[in-house]
């Protein structure tokens, strides 16, 4: 018996289990095949999310049927494929309060973090997106101390910010929480870390950078003569394991710090030599804990 003397609707049922190559090569086979593919909207709705690496929200077929989820789909390719974007009115917080100077913005995974100049107060704002079934939030995260640099990752639901802290010996602090309530992380070892950095100095912190389970904090040495030397502070916040190294060189502003590895990051430096920049290892596993 010839498989195209099935029912279409049994056809379809066994084309449904393949993978997407696979099911590309069946629809390269013959003319019949090709047809019922193409005037498949399920088959196709498969084709297109593996074509453009959209993940369906687990709740869309509750809001849209299969042929208004595929065109959404193709809209949504199209729009990457021409650069057309589409303009959205989104509040950037729950109250109809904004910063009048924004000092820092920070975004991640769909989520934006806003700052104001002297303010201890970020405004998070989620982005919504129809296609992933993702809707629109705000709220705002007081915070006991002024932030003088944040950095976010939504994906871990964690939220960095540096602050002057007061003490013998210590006058920089990192600290870190959740970033959808503000209050403890429930992974974090430590809620704080406090940097014993030179008290003669006066530090400027330059970037803060998160890789996984693994914090950078990049700053310099400021004097009443200018800026010289720096530092890099490497912390494991899951495991509270942390290392604070001068190197060399003087870390170059504001930003470009990045990672090579998990235990390696790239430091831009100031040098007559323009795009220098050096390399610093990190973490290791017999660093003491705090």
């Amino acid at each position: 018996m010839n498989l195209l003397q099935l029912p279409d609707e049994l056809i379809v049922n066994f084309l449904r289990g393949l993978d997407v190559c696979s099911l590309l090569r069946c629809q390269a086979v013959c003319c019949s095949l090709k047809a019922m593919i193409t005037n498949s909207v399920e088959l196709q709705y498969i084709i297109v999310l593996a074509a453009t690496g959209v993940r369906e929200s687990p709740s869309a077929h509750l809001r849209w049927s299969l042929r208004e989820r595929l065109a959404m789909a193709k809209e949504y390719d199209a729009a990457w494929r021409a650069g057309t974007w589409t303009a959205l009115d989104i509040p950037l917080a729950s109250l109809s309060f904004v910063p009048p100077m924004i000092q820092y913005t920070r975004q991640s995974c769909g989520v934006l973090a806003v700052v104001g100049l002297h303010d201890r107060t970020i405004y998070v704002t989620r982005i919504p997106s129809v296609l992933r079934g993702v809707r629109h939030a705000s709220w705002e995260l007081a915070l006991d101390d002024p932030i003088i640099d944040m950095q976010i990752d939504a994906s871990q639901d964690l939220l960095v910010y540096a602050c002057n802290s007061v003490g013998h010996g210590v006058n920089m602090t990192l600290r870190l929480a959740s970033l959808t309530t503000g209050g403890q992380h429930p992974l974090a070892h430590d809620t704080s870390l406090e940097l014993e950095l030179d008290p003669g100095l006066r530090h400027l912190p330059i970037s803060i950078e998160i890789h996984n389970h693994v914090i950078l904090l990049c700053g310099k040495h400021a004097t009443e003569s200018g800026l010289k030397g720096g530092w890099v502070a490497f912390w494991d916040w899951k495991a509270g394991e942390c290392r604070l190294v001068s190197p060399s060189f003087e870390p170059s502003a504001p930003r470009g710090l990045s990672y090579v590895s998990g235990h390696i990051a790239k430091i831009p430096s100031n040098s007559p030599y323009p795009r220098s920049q050096r390399l610093h290892r990190g973490i290791a596993p017999t660093h003491s804990k705090l």
